[in-house]
């Protein structure tokens, strides 16, 4: 499934208007401690977190992940949208708690 696919299978919204890649994702890893996703989310893993700083963004570049999934609500930071448009990682804002996300995904990938 593609990153495109999942925003509208899950009905998510953009925090700007993505270049959508078509990398496959391969699954996801939810966190908030970036140490944790360095360590362990695997390359085109969809990336669930309620961080909203441009770090997430480095992070994300680092480690080769399909997109960034703000759940509970989190917006971006203006910087981190740059970043994100720059790098061509796209993010993703769901309302839904990062479980309720992670259990979605789950269901359509």
């Amino acid at each position: 499934m593609t990153v495109a696919a999942l925003i509208e299978k899950l009905c998510l919204k953009t925090a700007y208007p993505p270049k959508l890649r078509e990398e496959q994702v391969t699954g996801c890893y939810a966190g908030d401690l970036l140490s944790n996703v360095i360590k362990k989310a695997k390359r085109g893993n969809v990336w669930l977190t309620v961080i909203n700083n441009p770090n997430t963004v480095a992070v994300a570049m680092l480690r080769g992940l399909s997109c960034i999934i703000m759940c509970d609500g989190s917006k971006p930071t203006e910087q981190a949208i740059k970043d994100a448009a720059q790098k061509g990682i796209p993010i993703l804002l769901s309302s839904k708690s990062v479980y309720e996300t992670a259990v979605d995904i789950s269901r359509v990938i």
